[in-house]
């Protein structure tokens, strides 16, 4: 078993039953290839299948390129009712001017919505931003049940409270396992949520 494929099964074994239920089986194939593309998935027959590159990114983070996908399965995949709450929670963000992401994708889709008037209300805009700021989080909640992660502050950066709100709602709707020990939150300032491997 290469470093990537041990790092990915620690990482899915995180994941939280009710989640895992939701998903399906996950199968994922590492592709070694020169395009730059780091993941991508689609719906199997059985659950969710990912292909991760690991030319790309290191081992560590090609745990955190399945989990992403995986996140964007499950907005894929989403109740009416868990979609009404997100939309909800980014819109209370968006209102208290929350500049902050967690993650770069997700950045660059809210700057762009909010980039002029037109784009802020456009409805396909918005599913763009949502879709991406639900898996990053997805991705991110399950990686603090994996192990430790260190929160940065800064202008791109989604603000702790704000983080803390979104985990909230994941742990409403996929609770981690009683004796799970959730990764701890450490905050600074400086760069992007840094991932400890």
């Amino acid at each position: 078993m290469s470093e990537a494929e041990e790092t990915i099964r620690e990482a899915l074994a995180s994941v939280p039953a009710t989640l895992a239920r939701r998903l399906g089986a996950v199968q994922f194939d590492l592709r070694e290839s020169e395009e730059e593309v780091a993941s991508r998935w689609r719906w199997g027959k059985t659950g969710v299948e990912v292909e991760v590159n690991p030319n790309q990114t290191s081992p560590h983070d090609c745990a955190l390129e399945l989990l992403t996908c995986l996140g964007q399965a499950l907005w894929n995949s989403a109740s009416a009712e868990e979609r009404r709450a997100w939309l909800e929670l980014l819109r209370e963000e968006i209102e208290a001017e929350v500049e902050g992401e967690i993650d770069e994708r997700a950045l660059r889709e809210k700057r762009a919505m909010l980039s002029s008037r037109v784009l802020a209300v456009s409805p396909r805009r918005m599913e763009r931003y949502a879709e991406a700021s639900f898996a990053g989080t997805m991705a991110e909640y399950v990686h603090t049940l994996w192990h430790e992660v260190a929160i940065n502050a800064g202008r791109d950066y989604l603000p702790l409270p704000w983080l803390r709100r979104r985990f909230a709602l994941f742990s409403r709707w996929f609770p981690a396992a009683r004796n799970a020990m959730p990764g701890l939150f450490r905050h600074r300032c400086g760069s992007r949520i840094r991932r400890n491997t």
